[in-house]
């Protein structure tokens, strides 16, 4: 017979409802991802460069604003009461793409209904991990979430280029929309199957209070906001970074994320044995350092380096900041998941806007170093604020 320890130990996957959910974040970051590619329809339609900025920014910006108003209610009346909602609303302005045929307020509308029903999943299905997943597997749990989204943002792309080239934009749309009703078939099987405690209603100013007062809730925020602040701008600017330097920003994606998907498979469940403050302490400087070393070695022979490094960061911060917000006030893991998925979410509205600021007013490379400070100062926040080693 296993000893409690050794079982407690035992994979996430056989956890009923998670791979369900799991494969839900799946389908869903296959709709998020296909319509990263939207760019290419709507220079087709003579939008400009400018007006793209604001179709593809509203998305986030409307994903992050509706976020805490989401989180209580799934506190008061459980995830499936907005998850499926979402899924709805979010299948409705997917069905719209193809009748969108100028910049104005109809495609704004669109594309801001796409953002709130995707904010709604994101609400329900962070908190049914947070509240189905026992601590000791939290680490593991979030790295195979983070491998769900990051494989579909690395192969959606591709998959979308090659069906536009077949049968044009119509089909990227319908494939794209597609992904939802999936996503809200495998929602329900995890909702059914997980093991999820009745939640708890409370007013919302005393919701966010208890949240927010956690002694190690805030500082968790700050470095949080500093990684995917980083995050973004590499993901935003690392192509012109390699156009700039006469190489290929190709490859470093596929290098990146095919070492961010082998550690979140692999490395997991180091998030679970080791102190997790410990862990932000090693890869945050790993972190700072690839991304000040992307412009400047992404030209040369040495490139794989920060790609490698930057892959394995981002597999190894990921899920231990998720982790570490979902035990924070597990009562209330509802509210604190929205508000940690709405600043997570919010550095991916900083980051291309202040770094390129940055790089409109300076230098592109002094954009990368600007990142690279942020997110090495996170560093030292988990030096001060997080005297535990678990906090």
């Amino acid at each position: 017979m296993k000893p409690p320890e050794e079982k407690s130990r035992s994979s996430p996957l056989k956890i009923r409802g998670f791979p369900a959910l799991n494969a839900a974040f799946l389908c869903l970051f296959t709709n998020v991802s296909l319509m990263y590619l939207y760019p290419l329809a709507l220079e087709k339609l003579y939008v400009s460069p400018a007006q793209i900025g604001i179709v593809m920014g509203v998305f986030s910006m409307a994903a992050v604003a509706v976020r805490p108003f989401l989180g209580l209610l799934i506190q008061r009346t459980g995830e499936g009461s907005v998850i499926f909602p979402g899924l709805a609303l979010a299948t409705a302005a997917g069905l719209c793409y193809p009748f969108l045929d100028a910049f104005g307020p109809l495609m704004i509308t669109v594309r801001v209904l796409h953002g709130v029903g995707f904010s709604a999943f994101i609400a329900g299905g962070f908190s049914i991990a947070a509240r189905s997943i026992p601590s000791k597997n939290q680490g593991e749990a979030f790295s195979f979430i983070g491998a769900a989204i990051t494989g579909a943002v690395a192969f959606a792309p591709p998959a979308g280029e090659a069906l536009i080239r077949a049968a044009g934009f119509d089909a990227l749309y319908i494939a794209a929309v597609s992904a939802l009703p999936a996503a809200a078939s495998f929602c329900r099987a995890a909702i059914r199957n997980a093991s999820l405690t009745p939640p708890v209603p409370a007013p919302a100013a005393e919701v966010y209070r208890i949240v927010l007062a956690a002694g190690s809730f805030l500082p968790l925020l700050v470095v949080t906001w500093c990684f995917s602040h980083s995050q973004s701008t590499v993901l935003n600017f690392l192509a012109l970074a390699a156009e700039q330097a006469g190489s290929s920003g190709g490859k470093f994606f596929f290098l990146c994320f095919f070492t961010a998907l082998i550690t979140l498979l692999t490395a997991g469940r180091t998030g679970d044995r080791l102190p997790k403050v410990y862990l932000l302490r090693v890869f945050l400087p790993i972190m700072a350092l690839s991304v000040a070393g992307i412009p400047r070695l992404i030209g040369s022979p040495y490139w794989p380096l920060p790609a490698l490094a930057f892959g394995i960061s981002l597999g190894m911060l990921f899920p231990v900041l998720n982790a570490m917000a979902a035990g924070v006030t597990p009562v209330y893991a509802a509210a604190s998941m929205a508000v940690f998925t709405a600043v997570y979410d919010g550095g991916f509205i900083t980051g291309p806007v202040l770094s390129g600021w940055m790089a409109e007013s300076t230098t592109l490379p002094a954009a990368f170093t600007s990142a690279a400070f942020i997110v090495g100062a996170a560093f030292f926040v988990t030096l001060a604020a997080f005297r535990k080693p678990n906090p």
